[in-house]
């Protein structure tokens, strides 16, 4: 069976909602009413991305904080829902276009967020957006919030898929390592208003969702397991990245026809394509939507060759083969 993408699995706090900093906001007002002046760095640098009780632990800690733990959670929660309702739920730009187009493609979608499951509702209510889910599951309910995978491997569960067939879409650094203990493939997201965070284990980091659809994450996820990528679909066939497993079609196709080949884009002899199409695959397809494809029609079966080639004076839009 053909391992596939069957779900997006979103965080929620800076991916969904540019909620960081309505609740350091909260906090700033919880500990200015404690007579108490609040460094956001400690939450930033540390916590963003995590459920409550590690952040007031250390919190509790650092200022000496005499209230027990369990009060200090409840009040701070109390101050970022007066919070919210003061500043709203400020969207992320384009996530909506994106939830649209990831539902059209038939993928399964999830929330898998650190916090209260009841604030989750609220956010996707608020927003507008609680129908582009099929589950939420929160954090604060497991043993183990991120950057632990609990909370992503939960909601594969949830989602009745593997957790191998889910993408993950993160800002934060320990949302990030979570999906990576998952073994899920993750889109990172850098907002700037989440602070300084480490996104590098992620597969991608994009600065906005303005072009992030449904293929592209499927690109991502692909190109994690490597697998050839799917390009586009029409009726007639579709266009998708070339395999190792294509390597006998692909002699074929060169041998058939040379002349529809751009000279000097394969090597001339046989026994050298098979390294140039492990390096070709290697190197060309982690530029997303660059090189050149193969086109299948409907039983897989390759027919042509067709993309974008680079030469030495131009890029080139050639069909090769077909």
């Amino acid at each position: 069976m053909t391992q596939t993408c069957k779900a997006i699995i979103f965080d929620m706090d800076g991916v969904l909602v540019d909620s960081e900093p309505v609740h350091i906001h909260a906090h700033e007002r919880y500990f200015r009413d404690m007579g108490l002046t609040l460094d956001p760095s400690i939450i930033y640098e540390r916590f963003i991305g995590s459920t409550s009780t590690p952040l007031w632990t250390t919190l509790k800690e650092i200022y000496h904080l005499p209230q027990p733990l369990e009060e200090l959670i409840a009040k701070g929660r109390e101050y970022e829902t007066t919070q919210e309702d003061i500043d709203g739920f400020p969207p992320i730009p384009y996530i909506p276009e994106l939830l649209r187009d990831v539902r059209s493609h038939g993928l399964r979608t999830a929330v898998a967020s650190s916090s209260p499951l009841s604030r989750i509702r609220r956010t996707l209510a608020s927003l507008q957006i609680e129908d582009c889910f099929d589950e939420s599951v929160s954090g604060t309910r497991l043993a183990h919030p991120k950057p632990a995978p609990d909370t992503f491997l939960a909601a594969a569960e949830a989602l009745g898929v593997r957790p191998e067939e889910c993408l993950v879409i993160e800002d934060s650094g320990n949302g990030v390592r979570a999906a990576v203990a998952a073994g899920m493939p993750c889109v990172a997201f850098h907002n700037p208003h989440s602070g300084v965070q480490d996104l590098s284990p992620a597969d991608v980091i994009v600065e906005s969702f303005e072009e992030v659809t449904a293929d592209f994450l499927l690109q991502v996820y692909a190109h994690h397991f490597h697998l050839p990528a799917r390009i586009l679909k029409t009726d007639r066939f579709s266009l998708r990245e070339l395999s190792m497993s294509d390597l006998p079609d692909f002699e074929r196709l060169l041998t058939e026809d040379p002349q529809a080949v751009l000279p000097g884009a394969f090597p001339e002899e046989p026994t050298q394509l098979q390294d140039f199409l492990h390096s070709y695959i290697l190197h060309q397809y982690p530029f997303y939507g660059f090189g050149l494809w193969a086109a299948v029609d409907g039983k897989n079966d390759i027919i042509g060759l067709y993309g974008l080639h680079m030469t030495e004076a131009s890029v080139n839009l050639v069909p090769v083969g077909c």
